[in-house]
């Protein structure tokens, strides 16, 4: 649960980032957009949804709880982590 923003930012943010890219340009990122704009990236990424899907409706309804926590306290994680690289924040 924890996990599953980050992957899931890159990806979206990836696919953003790819669909906007001039590839006239040599971008000193292009191997980032490249492997995080990809659709195997995407691909796993979807996969490991599904999965974290599966699991919760396996469990009890305290650790679904807990896991819906974990994936919280991870989004604000990366939300803030974005936010601060966008703003210069240090």
């Amino acid at each position: 649960a924890p996990v599953l923003p980050c992957f899931w930012v890159y990806k979206m943010v990836g696919h953003k980032v790819t669909q906007n890219n001039n590839l006239g340009i040599r971008n000193p990122y292009s191997r980032w957009i490249e492997t995080y704009g990809s659709k195997e990236f995407g691909a796993s990424v979807e996969k490991a949804l599904l999965i974290f899907d599966e699991i919760s409706l396996m469990v009890s309804e305290k650790m679904r709880l807990l896991m819906v926590e974990a994936f919280y306290r991870s989004t604000l994680l990366e939300w803030h982590f974005w936010n601060d690289a966008y703003h210069l924040i240090t």
